[in-house]
């Protein structure tokens, strides 16, 4: 997902599939070895539906792979998600999440991001 034209066609699908199973995308990283959704879903059913077409679909784009012809494990670990309230939270998850995006145009340029704690120790990432 780092190289500019996969990148693209992955954040087009994920907003598409996101419109066809009436869920609101509230904010959405790209972070090129994995994705952040900030999202709204009126039912588990909307929700299920979009995460397992997602998984699916990026996979088949990154990989190139087709239905009935197997490639193999895309994705390391299942799609991780939290319910958010508004306030702190929500303020915290989306500064993560613009962090992120800022991470991942860096690395697309070449350069790294350090990130430091309250301690001014270096975390390791």
């Amino acid at each position: 997902m780092r190289h500019r034209r996969k990148r693209a066609k992955v954040d087009a699908r994920i907003y598409t599939l996101a419109r066809r199973n009436h869920i609101q995308i509230l904010e959405y990283a790209n972070a090129g070895n994995h994705l952040h959704i900030l999202l709204k879903s009126h039912s588990r059913e909307h929700l299920t539906k979009f995460l397992r077409l997602a998984a699916g679909q990026v996979a088949q784009l990154i990989t190139g792979a087709k239905k009935g012809i197997k490639f193999g494990k895309y994705w390391s670990e299942l799609a991780w998600s939290r319910l958010i309230k508004p306030g702190k939270a929500l303020a915290a998850i989306k500064k993560y999440l613009h962090l992120n995006q800022l991470e991942a145009l860096a690395f697309e340029f070449g350069y790294k991001i350090i990130r430091w704690n309250r301690m001014n120790q270096k975390q390791d990432d």
